[in-house]
């Protein structure tokens, strides 16, 4: 494919986990061509070429601190970030610049999130807490679940990472949580209980349990149990490598060109119902 019929991204935390996977599997695809990389100012690899770092050889792009630097030319920029003061940053200078913007974040209070859906109002962005594409199947199954088993059936969520994960529960067990709270009619944080201890009385009927485990290294695991009289349902989901996220935000990225502004998610780029 002719270089300039690519889609341009720009990696943030490009040297990351995740970072030097998304460099690499961009590489392998004919679509795609890696047209920046950001990291934090400070970090170890600032200034080195981030096709070595990601083990892949030179691709002639240079990690850099400068965000605002690397978006002339790009297309859209994928990030992966649990800060939100970086994810806000992030929508604002590709809102000024006319850039897509592929964002991967958890833990956005209700009025971050609010703040970020107004600095990214002007460009298309698919935000997700999770981007694989069996996680999106999922969410939209557990709603289907949800509804079709009803409330006599007790919903439980247990979700398992490794330990450097550091928030709990993961955004990926909240959105199964809210999906099955969606499918009845209520609020998640009316129903919800993270974890239990002690003498904790009966299990209520309209309540959701979320439970985390994080141990080793575990690249991410998901259970959604229904509990009925005399039988259970369970749907689950493991991810046995990060590639899965990766390929799922280079799928959006490559999906979210020339969309009209608005933030969508992983069941948009899917066309799920």
């Amino acid at each position: 494919m002719n270089g300039a019929k690519r889609t341009r991204i720009v990696i943030c935390g490009a040297a990351g986990r995740m970072g030097r996977r998304l460099v690499a599997l961009a590489r392998e695809d004919a679509a795609l061509q890696v047209a920046g990389a950001v990291e934090h100012a400070g970090h170890a690899t600032l200034g080195e070429d981030v096709g070595v770092v990601a083990g892949v050889g030179s691709l002639g792009v240079t990690i850099t601190s400068d965000l605002a630097a690397a978006l002339p030319g790009a297309n859209v920029v994928i990030a992966f970030v649990n800060e939100p003061a970086a994810s806000m940053e992030q929508a604002q200078l590709c809102a000024r610049a006319g850039i897509a913007l592929v964002v991967g974040t958890t833990g956005l209070s209700a009025d971050q999130e609010k703040d970020f859906r107004r600095e990214a109002a002007a460009i298309p962005v698919v935000k997700a807490s999770n981007f694989s594409v069996g996680v999106a199947v999922l969410v939209h199954l557990i709603e289907e679940a949800a509804a079709l088993l009803g409330p006599s059936f007790d919903c439980e969520i247990i979700e398992a990472h490794h330990t450097r994960k550091k928030d709990a529960p993961s955004g990926t067990a909240l959105s199964l949580a809210q999906a099955a709270a969606r499918a009845r009619g209520w609020k998640l944080d009316e129903v919800a209980r993270h974890g239990r201890e002690g003498i904790v009385g009966e299990r209520p009927a309209k309540e959701i349990g979320l439970h985390a485990v994080r141990a080793g290294d575990i690249v991410g695991q998901h259970t959604v149990l229904f509990g009925g009289t005399g039988e259970t349902v369970e749907l689950v989901h493991r991810a046995q490598s990060r590639d899965t996220f990766a390929m799922g935000a280079l799928r959006a990225a490559k999906w979210v060109i020339g969309r009209p502004p608005g933030v969508y998610d992983m069941r948009d780029v899917l066309d799920l119902p």
